[in-house]
Formats: C-alpha cells, structure tokens, sequence
C-alpha cells in the first residue's frame, strides 16, 4: 500500500494491481477507493490500473467507467493550468487507451500525437502501438518526419509484423516522400527481421540519396 504513494506512475500502477490481484472479496471497492482519490497521481495510476485489469472484461469496464472517464479528462484539460497536471493525465488518458480494448477511443490517440508535449506524443505513438490498429498507420508514417520521433515511431510500427512492409518499402522507394521519412524506414524494415523485410532492404542498396543508402547499408 505504501508503494501506491511512491510518487513513480508505473510503481503505483503496479502495486495497485498487486493489491487488486490478491483482494478476495473488495476488489471494486478497493478500485474505486484509489480511482476517487483527490491526488490526481494517485487516481490516474488507478485509472491505468482498472483499464488494464478489464482489458477482457466488458462488466468492469462499465463499472469502473473507463470510457467515460478517459472522455472526462480529456474534455477538462483547457480548464487546466497547472501544466505537470496536464501533461500526466493526457499521458494516463494514452496509457489507458492503449491498454483497454475500447474502439470507440482510439481516435483520441490521433488528438495526442499532436500535443506539443514530446513525452506525451511519445506515450501516444507508444500506446497506439499496442492496439495494433491499422489506422495508425498513416499518422506514424507522417511522425516519422520528426528524427526526435524516430525510435517511439520505429518500435510501435515494427509491432505490426510483416503485413506493414510493402507501405514501407512504397515510402522508402519514392525519392519525393519527405527525406526523415524515407531515412527512418530502413531499421523498422530491419526490426522486423524477416526475409521479406531484408529483400526491401537489398532492393534498395542501388538508391540514388547517399543518406538514405546509408540508413539502408546499416
């Protein structure tokens, strides 16, 4: 219990879980004790805690709110002037997302990736990863512009497996697709390790951009 107020986000998370996993009998109330809590460290950490205790769980998502809460948030922040509030609840409100199965908030994913916030585009591009939704896809490409951007973009895209390399071997082809985009192509090709993705690589050894040849070569 005393973990929960360690002041780290993933260190509360975690011992809020541990503590919901060995509640035998108050497990909702202990939930809903932490969700309300005036600490909004505290009750963010709960937040993240319930969407990924009810990942599979259609009866707790709607007993713990976890759509309308992440609504509710969301719909409060330019009341917010404390800006260290603001940046941890869009980042818990990305975590939560990319955590619960809940289509119907994906698209707030797309209003995150766009925060002037670095840490919480990174969160976003992170979480929406995760999903594996496929309607991400243009938006990491076009993220893909920002080099401060890359390895979020590159390890988030490399968690859709093969089926993403023919659109990365269309941009990485195209000498006049934005260069950052062409040049942070080539290791998501190489995190996904497959002969397909090596053969794109190979295919593009003969590149006329020494830059991106380079990209390709290492």
């Amino acid at each position: 219990k005393e973990l929960v107020f360690s002041g780290n986000l993933e260190v509360s998370t975690e011992a809020l879980h541990h503590l919901f996993q060995h509640e035998q009998d108050e497990k909702f109330h202990l939930m809903q004790t932490y969700l309300s809590h005036p600490d909004y460290r505290i009750s963010g950490a709960a937040l993240w805690c319930a969407a990924r205790e009810s990942r599979n769980n259609q009866k707790l998502q709607d007993q713990f709110k976890i759509k309308a809460s992440v609504e509710q948030t969301l719909r409060q922040l330019p009341k917010i002037a404390d800006k260290e509030k603001k940046q941890f609840l869009k980042i818990i409100c990305a975590n939560v997302i990319g955590a619960v199965e809940i289509p119907e908030l994906y698209p707030y994913l797309h209003f995150l990736f766009n925060d002037p916030s670095l840490e919480v585009i990174r969160a976003a591009i992170d979480n929406a990863g995760q999903t594996h939704q496929t309607e991400y896809l243009p938006a990491f490409i076009q993220l893909l512009r920002r080099k401060e951007l890359w390895e979020s973009v590159q390890e988030a895209m490399m968690q859709y497996g093969s089926d993403i390399i023919p659109m990365l071997h269309f941009h990485l082809n195209k000498p006049y697709v934005n260069k950052n985009i062409r040049l942070g192509i080539p290791r998501i090709l190489n995190l996904l390790g497959t002969q397909k993705s090596v053969d794109v690589l190979i295919q593009n050894l003969a590149t006329r951009d020494p830059l991106v040849r380079y990209e390709v070569v290492t």
